[in-house]
């Protein structure tokens, strides 16, 4: 098992071999504890979501402008840009222009239209934060909240709902 703490975020790489014995630890203290069950994904905090979906926003078109972003270390600069409370201070236009200045899409009045369209929804969006998940149980099925994602917000679909 291996765990990286980077930026205020922890992931925890678990082996194969490593999940058969957690599985087998599981099995064996089942009777015993009471556990809740087990579910796909995580709700994220609503900056991250918002990260989230402009990313998905960005890529669309082309992966090439995020991956160059990661690569060269200007994601976090971009996200913050990017960010809601960011994109309040200033015009309608000011998130093309990120996107343009960034080239995190080869398409940025596009991917503008689509997160402007988000923005604009209050089941997405109340005032500079995200509220898309808003509502959603730590424990609902993948599947819930997929459906609730997708009626919640138009531009997702079956397969950008999902990497939620």
């Amino acid at each position: 098992m291996k765990t990286d703490i980077s930026d205020r975020e922890v992931e925890t790489i678990v082996e194969q071999d490593e999940r058969v014995l957690l599985h087998r630890l599981l099995v064996a203290v089942e009777p015993h504890v009471d556990l809740p069950p087990l579910r796909h994904g995580r709700l994220l905090p609503g900056p991250r979501v918002w990260a989230r979906l402009v990313s998905q926003v960005c890529v669309m078109g082309s992966s090439r402008g995020m991956e160059r972003l990661q690569r060269n270390g200007e994601l976090p600069a971009f996200r913050r840009a990017a960010s809601l409370p960011e994109l309040k201070k200033h015009r309608r236009n000011h998130l093309a222009k990120v996107l343009a200045e960034y080239s995190a899409t080869r398409f940025p009045n596009q991917a503008a239209k689509k997160l402007r369209q988000v923005i604009d929804l209050p089941t997405a969006v109340e005032g500079d934060r995200c509220v898309l998940l808003a509502g959603l149980g730590r424990l609902e099925g993948a599947d819930t909240i997929r459906d609730t994602l997708m009626g919640r917000c138009p531009i997702f679909k079956l397969k950008s709902a999902r990497e939620r």
